[in-house]
């Protein structure tokens, strides 16, 4: 402390290192002088000098209780903190917890300390405040894709304060992208499953949204037509058919002029025309993705035969086809009556199919025959056999010479040749039940029927 004075007062100056203590006065005269009396007095000291804020430079919003501090200044009282807008805290002391709002914006935090004689100067640290993410949407693309297709766009809309992108693809599924639309290729056996995304920055991150895939498959492989590669013209309901194709949807079946049929599986039936001629029959699978080779059958047709006439002779039915006959009656077909010529032997109805190279004609005209019994009533050749029936031996008598033939009752030819006279004819070979013999001579003819016993 200075100052000087030699009257009741004082100007006192105080050092900046001044210490407490005391100040004291007295008064004199030329004679004497009063006693010293005394003031205490206190000095308080001068402020230190403030340091720098410690504490996060960058954050985020949002974020609660972020420390900042600065080292205690000597002699400081209190200290003095001011945040920006969009931050909360309250301290006098030489660190606060601030609060950050959801919305607060990058700004300055300040303090500076004081005590009952002076203050600091005010310190300041500049604070960056990272958005928080916005919302984010759902993602568009094709929800139902082709196993194969390459390049499909998939996106969201972009997110506010968005840093970037995390994508999740599916086995089978592949591409990569930070951003918010992804390009992804599917491979030729991905499955169905679902692609996520979420936006992230440094802050924080968005909920994850998804989006459900459904990956169609690639169709098989066709195998060969399995079916009649010759058939006869004016078949029906022949069956063709490819094995079952993996992933098939439906079949196309293609068939020439002549051939009809529909189908849109892996079979089908064809009818094929009296005209009609050969040709490939072809089929392909397909489904919503794709299709398949094309597979394919060469069908031989062969001709109908032409429908035969039959007429006849007294006992004689005549076909006018030389060959492939087949005689039918009202009961079905005549077992081992095959030949040209039918030798009636009951009153039926008669008819004729010819087959040749596997195909049939359509049936004959049909001759009814309700007269048998008129067959022997005229002789000319006065033929007489017997026993009748006959075991062994069958004794023919007539007169002159003729041709005979034996045929058994489905018109079959047993014995044929020329008679003249009497003859004794040997029958042991013949099995039991009714045979014919047809006698003829010229345009004459009788027939004689005998039991084989």
């Amino acid at each position: 402390m200075t100052g000087s004075s030699t009257t009741n007062s004082i100007l006192v100056d105080f050092a900046n290192d001044a210490q407490s203590g005391e100040i004291s006065v007295k008064a004199v005269n030329n004679c004497n002088e009063t006693e010293i009396v005394k003031l205490a007095v206190t000095v308080k000291p001068l402020i230190g000098t403030i340091g720098t804020i410690s504490g996060n430079a960058t954050v985020c919003a949002g974020e609660k209780g972020i420390t900042y501090s600065v080292a205690e200044v000597a002699n400081a009282k209190s200290y003095t903190w001011t945040l920006p807008n969009g931050m909360t805290g309250s301290s006098t002391t030489n660190s606060i917890l601030v609060d950050f709002a959801n919305d607060a914006q990058s700004g300055e935090i300040s303090v500076k300390a004081v005590n009952d004689c002076n203050e600091t100067e005010i310190v300041k640290l500049a604070v960056t405040v990272k958005p928080l993410i916005g919302t984010i949407g759902t993602i568009s693309g094709n929800a139902t894709v082709c196993a194969g297709e390459k390049g499909i766009t998939y996106s969201v809309a972009e997110v506010a304060n968005a840093k970037s992108y995390t994508w999740t693809l599916p086995n089978g599924m592949t591409g990569s992208s930070t951003t918010n639309s992804i390009l992804v290729d599917f491979a030729n056996d991905a499955q169905s499953g679902e692609i996520s995304v979420k936006a992230v920055n440094d802050c924080n991150e968005t909920e994850i949204v998804k989006l459900a895939v459904t990956v169609k498959p690639l169709i098989g492989t066709i195998g060969t037509i399995s079916g009649n590669a010759t058939v006869c013209a004016g078949e029906k309901g022949i069956t063709y058919s490819v094995a079952e194709v993996a992933n098939a949807k439906s079949y196309t079946w293609t068939l020439p002029n002549g051939m009809t049929g529909s189908s849109t599986t892996n079979s089908i039936l064809v009818d094929f025309a009296n005209d009609a001629q050969s040709g490939e029959i072809s089929v392909k699978a397909v489904n919503d993705c794709n299709e398949t080779s094309v597979s394919k059958l060469f069908i031989t047709v062969i001709a109908k035969p032409a429908t035969p006439l039959i007429t006849r002779d007294v006992n004689i039915l005549h076909s006018n086809a030389n060959q492939g006959n087949q005689w039918y009656n009202s009961k079905g077909l005549i077992n081992g009556a095959t030949n040209q010529d039918y030798s009636i032997v009951e009153n039926e109805d008669y008819y004729v199919v010819v087959t040749i190279n596997g195909c049939s004609s359509d049936k004959s005209n049909v001759i009814k025959v309700t007269n048998t019994s008129l067959f022997n009533v005229i002789d000319p050749f006065k033929v007489s056999i017997y026993p009748n029936p006959a075991k062994n031996y069958l004794n023919i008598e007539f007169d002159g010479e003729i041709e005979y033939e034996l045929c058994n009752s489905i018109g079959q030819i047993i014995y044929n040749g020329n008679l003249i006279k009497s003859t004794l004819l040997n029958v042991q070979k013949l099995t039991k039940g009714l045979y014919i013999i047809r006698f003829k001579q010229g345009n004459e003819f009788v027939i004689r029927k005998f039991v084989k016993d």
